[in-house]
């Protein structure tokens, strides 16, 4: 009988240090909890002041003061960095300028978005891009859904002078802030223009009665094709659907569908299989051009692997081009290989 109030004992014995440490190690939690809440109080009081210290000496050497002072110093220090002679040496200490600029304005708030949004409308000159990047990044750090309201309008470029390079670089950050809104963006743009321009019927009923036509109608000179690669950045849902809509239209150039093709490849879509095969026997130029049905030929490879060297031969037998043999010939070891 004496044996089981000695065996509680024990185990009483054992079990309260256990407590006594696991409350200890939550009282350490706790104490972390707020010693880390602590440091980020005094990391943001600290920024704050890093960013008042930037004004006040950015504002000794400008005409204004506080957002104007800042616009100012960021017009004349964007471009440098497109204009350096000696970008290793230059480019460093101007970008380390710039976001020093931008970190004075995050420390305006959010009202100085307006003054940055009308800075960037009032300049229309393709030698202002560098410029007008910064004050895109500037409004996105600013107030984040305005700032992408603006971006997504850069991109479209229904109704704004922007230049091709400006509408590549407004992609770039929105895919950075927001790839899923980029997405969307660029696949309605995928889907409404191409480089022989905008087609109003194809746009979204909310956004044709913004279309401004001097600006909206722009040429194969425009580097269309460059959207492809960022909209495929995005990992857009209605990527693949996106792109074999374009590969089937007539009115794509061929750098279009060949940027369509390589991302196709790359995310291996089975369903874009067949499209490409056509695309391989009946390219969309006037001219024979190898170095697309190449990229069509490696595309099929990255898709159907090794099922696809029945076709590769029987292309083959057909080919007279010879660097499209010798990609067919690549190819057939490559797919024997695996």
């Amino acid at each position: 009988m004496s044996d089981a109030p000695s065996a509680r004992n024990l185990h009483l014995a054992l079990l309260l240090p256990g407590l006594a440490c696991l409350a200890g190690l939550v009282m350490v939690w706790q104490r972390m909890g707020g010693l880390r809440q602590a440091i980020e109080e005094s990391r943001g009081e600290l920024q704050a002041v890093q960013r008042t210290l930037h004004l006040l000496r950015l504002e000794r050497g400008s005409k204004g003061l506080g957002i104007e002072a800042l616009l100012e110093q960021l017009r004349h220090y964007a471009p440098l960095l497109d204009r350096s002679t000696t970008p290793r040496v230059e480019v460093p200490a101007i970008e380390a300028r710039v976001r020093e600029i931008l970190s004075a304005m995050e420390g305006l708030g959010p009202e100085a978005t307006r003054r940055v949004e009308q800075a960037f409308l009032a300049e229309t000159g393709t030698d202002q891009d560098e410029y007008r990047k910064w004050l895109l990044v500037a409004a996105t750090r600013l107030d984040p859904i305005r700032g992408k309201v603006l971006l997504a309008r850069v991109i479209r470029a229904l109704d704004l002078p922007v230049s091709a390079r400006l509408r590549w670089l407004a992609c770039d950050e929105l895919v950075r802030v927001d790839a899923q809104q980029a997405g969307l963006v660029l696949r309605e743009l995928l889907r409404s223009e191409s480089a022989r321009g905008v087609q109003r019927d194809r746009l979204p009923p909310e956004l044709r009665a913004t279309v401004v036509e001097q600006f909206a109608l722009r040429t194969a000179a425009s580097g269309f094709h460059n959207f492809v690669a960022r909209y495929a950045d995005t990992k857009d849902p209605e990527l693949v659907a996106t792109l074999l809509m374009v590969i089937g239209r007539q009115e794509h150039d061929l750098p279009t569908i060949q940027e369509c093709v390589k991302v196709l490849g790359q995310v291996r879509a089975r369903e874009a299989s067949e499209a490409i095969r056509k695309l391989f026997q009946s390219p969309p130029a006037v001219q024979d051009n190898p170095l697309f049905r190449n990229h069509c030929l490696d595309a099929i490879a990255a898709i159907d692997g090794s099922s696809a060297t029945e076709w590769f031969e029987a292309m083959l037998r057909a080919e007279k081009h010879e660097l499209v043999r010798n990609k067919l010939v690549d190819l057939l070891k490559r797919t024997a290989n695996r």
